[in-house]
């Protein structure tokens, strides 16, 4: 027995996807290629992301600061931390909706070092080290243990 054929509607719309796919990869590879470019860019602080190899070289966040003419480290570094202070807040309420009640909320800030230490527990100036996410993997496992 043929196959039945898919009407127009269906036909339009399955190319559509395949538009929509086909322009996600080409940005996704485009994005993927600006970030390989940059490999032998440096962290505020002088650190390459793994030292420039590979295609992970940072910086992440001082670049869209310069670009929009913030190029104090101590401002944006409390803008950020006033960001994270206000997602956490949206984030410990999920729980309290019904669909969500079993969601728990875990509050990770202070668990990596801003101090002069903090070198050890950064691998830039927005991923944790080895060190860094051994860390959050504690919380993590702490509070799965006492659930």
């Amino acid at each position: 027995m043929p196959a039945k054929k898919k009407p127009a509607s269906k036909r339009a719309a399955a190319a559509q996807v395949d538009v929509n796919l086909r322009a996600a990869v080409a940005s996704g590879r485009s994005a993927a290629e600006e970030v390989i470019a940059l490999r032998t860019k440096q962290v505020p602080d002088g650190r390459g992301f793994l030292g420039g190899w590979w295609q992970l070289p940072g910086p992440w966040l001082k670049p869209g600061f310069q670009k929009k003419g913030h190029d104090s480290l101590a401002t944006n570094t409390m803008l950020i931390g006033q960001l994270i202070d206000r997602f956490n807040a949206m984030l410990a309420t999920v729980s309290s909706i019904p669909e969500f009640a079993h969601v728990q909320y875990l509050d990770l800030r202070g668990t990596l070092k801003r101090d002069g230490t903090y070198k050890k527990d950064w691998a830039n100036e927005l991923h944790p080290s080895q060190t860094g996410f051994a860390l959050v993997t504690k919380k993590f496992a702490d509070a799965i243990e006492q659930l």
